[in-house]
């Protein structure tokens, strides 16, 4: 049953994409070629937040049910920081309302067509520049309103243990001086386990918590506030879970 219910979500994941991605680039081409570089971009980062969501929300109840709940009010633009269970972790961004820039490893932009939109929503290759180029972009995306997502592990942690932060998004912050918001995901990280495509049926938790805002961490170094973030996500998955 689990299988069949794989291949159902399959198949109409492949046909909403195959049907989709062209019926959006018919609509933002000519977008893209008359207005304003601010102005597809924030469109096209809206586009994809949208098919995330119709994937996890609709799509995915084939398998998955998403809980997405902020502990308290959030005001954008802000960093947030999440943790790395699984693959599926791109799409739940999708669960974040606001305009948001992902922090990526190379490989996502290279990808065909997906690859090619990142770029042209201003993803940022963290591999690809150096930090004072990276804090920049950020610095100039949250001047601009957009929110910055990053998940410092920098690659799948596969279980419910957070491996080590980077310290990248956490000097970007500091350096801009932005509210930094934790993201917990919980519960996806047989969704797929890592290494399989299967995806097990069961329940994501995305939890948004308190904003820390720079008052809080002003007086930290990079190395000080990323381990103060990394324990306060640890001891609410722990708690939750």
């Amino acid at each position: 049953m689990i299988l069949l219910r794989n291949i159902l979500f399959y198949i109409l994941f492949l046909l909403f994409s195959a049907l989709g991605i062209p019926l959006f680039m018919i609509v933002f081409v000519p977008v893209r070629i008359f207005s304003e570089k601010r102005f597809y971009q924030k469109m096209l980062r809206y586009g994809i937040i949208l098919y995330g969501k119709i994937i996890i929300f609709i799509l995915g109840r084939i398998l998955v049910k998403i809980d997405c709940r902020e502990e308290s009010i959030i005001e954008t633009p802000v960093i947030y920081i999440l943790n790395h269970r699984s693959s599926s972790d791109a799409f739940l961004l999708a669960g974040l309302t606001d305009e948001i820039v992902q922090v990526v490893n190379v490989w996502p932009l290279k990808l065909p067509v997906l690859g090619y939109f990142a770029n042209l929503a201003g993803y940022l290759s963290v591999k690809e520049m150096a930090m004072d180029e990276f804090a920049s972009r950020c610095g100039t995306l949250l001047d601009q309103g957009v929110s910055v997502a990053a998940f410092p592990e920098g690659t799948r942690s596969g279980t419910k243990q957070m491996g080590k932060f980077y310290g990248q998004p956490f000097r970007a912050a500091m350096q801009a001086k932005a509210t930094v918001v934790p993201v917990c995901i919980m519960g996806n990280e047989d969704k797929p386990s890592r290494g399989s495509y299967i995806i097990q049926p069961g329940k994501i938790r995305i939890r948004r918590l308190k904003p820390i805002m720079w008052d809080e961490y002003k007086d930290m170094n990079a190395f000080v506030f990323k381990r103060y973030v990394w324990r306060i996500m640890d001891e609410y998955m722990k708690e939750v879970e």
